[in-house]
């Protein structure tokens, strides 16, 4: 399942060691370039370092992501 690094939440606790795993998968020197690579470092963060059980996403949360769902009312954020 592919989360969008747009949409992250949880306790102080949980997003700055999310947040600081981050920024030391970025700035190291393998991933250091001029590419986008959010994503692909926030989805392995989150796999890495959070039990797949504890992770929340869809409905209420999020539309499906990269489905242009713009008509939904259900949820709190639309993937746009």
């Amino acid at each position: 399942l592919l989360l969008n690094a747009g949409i992250m939440g949880g306790t102080y606790d949980q997003t700055l060691k999310i947040l600081q795993a981050m920024k030391k998968e970025l700035l190291s020197p393998h991933c250091y370039n001029k590419n986008n690579n959010n994503m692909l470092v926030f989805n392995k963060i989150i796999y890495d370092l959070i039990e797949q059980e504890s992770i929340v996403t869809g409905a209420p949360v999020c539309s499906v992501f990269g489905a242009y769902e713009n008509e939904r009312e259900d949820v709190w954020f639309v993937h746009k």
